[in-house]
């Protein structure tokens, strides 16, 4: 399925980007879901020529690789099936989770963001959107764009950041009674509304490299945001210092090498038929 709206890039603030416009180094024309997969057609530089493109996997595709074994229990609890509808239906509840910070995040003039009416969500959904709410306001990052695509042309693959924030240094909430000291920098930061996982660090890593290799910024490190934790806030930050994050980039590109090495390939161009007819003889 082509899903060439899919994409709704911010870059480098609210306003200020073109269409599929990513950076100022890097294009993606749109993203294609291909099978279970997920790639992303980019245009090559130079030039950025609609002739010259090339698909590029995503990271979390790419992170497909890594071996899940509480996830095949629970399908092995569930019966296929209805693991799959559960699956599905969490998928749809993080889009929503997350199409409704995106748009809580775009500031106005004043220093505003969009206002959200609750009544349009279940419950426990609109408690993971007041999660996240809670958690800004006590922190204020200076937010410097949201949910744009990335390329790495070095590494070939591409992905949609969630947030990218500048914070000044010092205590930071992490949703425990202790709030977390960390220094100030740029942090990429994902959101996530399911169960935690180490390869979730692998995927913001792979984000941050992309930050860098576009030369948008060098992070200080990167951030996981948990709508839904076993703390009294109800929600848990998880933070990589710069050290961590390189090394959780190195293991990216090592989960990216097997995957590739297992055969994974791009989807084929093909020409369809516009019409088909059986023949009896």
């Amino acid at each position: 399925m082509d899903s060439s709206n899919a994409i709704a890039p911010v870059w480098p603030m609210p306003g200020e980007a073109q269409a599929f416009q990513t950076t100022d180094k890097a294009k993606v024309i749109r993203t294609i879901e291909w099978f279970d997969d997920r790639v992303y057609k980019v245009l090559l530089p130079p030039d950025f020529d609609p002739k010259r493109w090339e698909f590029f996997w995503s990271v979390s595709t790419v992170l497909n690789i890594i071996a899940k074994p509480w996830l095949c229990s629970w399908y092995g609890d569930l019966g296929t099936e209805r693991a799959r509808y559960r699956s599905k239906k969490a998928m749809d509840r993080g889009a929503l989770i997350h199409n409704a910070i995106a748009e809580m995040v775009q500031f106005d003039d004043n220093g505003y963001g969009a206002p959200i009416d609750g009544t349009h969500f279940e419950q426990e959904d609109w408690l993971a959107i007041l999660n996240f709410a809670t958690w800004y306001n006590n922190v204020k990052p200076k937010v410097i764009a949201h949910d744009f695509t990335l390329v790495s042309y070095q590494h070939k693959y591409a992905g949609t950041l969630d947030l990218l924030f500048n914070f000044d240094g010092g205590k930071i909430d992490d949703g425990t009674k202790t709030p977390l000291e960390i220094e100030a920098g740029t942090y990429v930061l994902d959101i996530k509304t399911g169960n935690p996982s180490d390869d979730h660090h692998l995927q913001t890593a792979a984000y941050a490299n992309g930050v860098e290799e576009n030369e948008l910024d060098k992070p200080a490190g990167t951030m996981i945001f948990y709508t839904d934790a076993g703390t009294k806030s109800g929600y848990k930050l998880v933070v990589r210092n710069r050290e961590e994050m390189q090394d959780d980039f190195n293991l990216f590109l090592a989960a990216k090498k097997l995957f590739e090495a297992k055969g994974n390939k791009l989807p084929e161009l093909r020409e369809l038929p516009l019409g088909v007819q059986l023949s009896k003889y």
